[in-house]
């Protein structure tokens, strides 16, 4: 049986091998995981506000309560879908803010309405008497499109 001792810089060695990311994978992931609870730490909150129970929540979902319990946990990343089936479930709205990184300036998003596809809106002018039809974010005028 060895007993030798290891110095404190062996031990510090150890340690930032333990705590180091060794791949770039591996960071992604991290990075997923800290995505992930950031999402999870609010519906936590939402979720004690309501005195909503994990198996209420999971019932409310569709889903199991011991897969609500993995997320919960870490075990497992929750994709959008449940995601926005808890943001529905506990009556919230998540706002998402980008941060360069490299900058203190904060960028926010203001997420557009979703029309469903082959939707279409006529906007009239204040002569009410030409229809403008709207696809998308592109102006089409149909008297133009002869």
């Amino acid at each position: 049986m060895n007993t030798t001792s290891k110095t404190s810089e062996e031990i510090q060695n150890s340690f930032n091998e333990i705590l180091s990311i060794s791949s770039e994978q591996e960071r992604l992931e991290l990075e997923a995981q800290s995505l992930a609870f950031s999402f999870l730490a609010e519906i936590d909150k939402a979720m004690s506000e309501q005195k909503m129970s994990k198996k209420a929540l999971a019932e409310s979902i569709g889903t199991s309560a011991s897969y609500i319990t993995q997320l919960f946990r870490g075990d497992r990343l929750p994709n959008f879908i449940n995601l926005a089936k808890m943001k529905e479930a506990l009556g919230m709205e998540f706002d998402i803010e980008v941060r360069d990184k490299h900058t203190t300036e904060e960028k926010s998003f203001d997420f557009p309405e979703i029309k469903p596809k082959g939707w279409h809106y006529y906007k009239f002018e204040t002569d009410y008497q030409t229809p403008q039809a709207e696809y998308g974010d592109v102006q089409y005028d149909e008297t133009q499109a002869a």
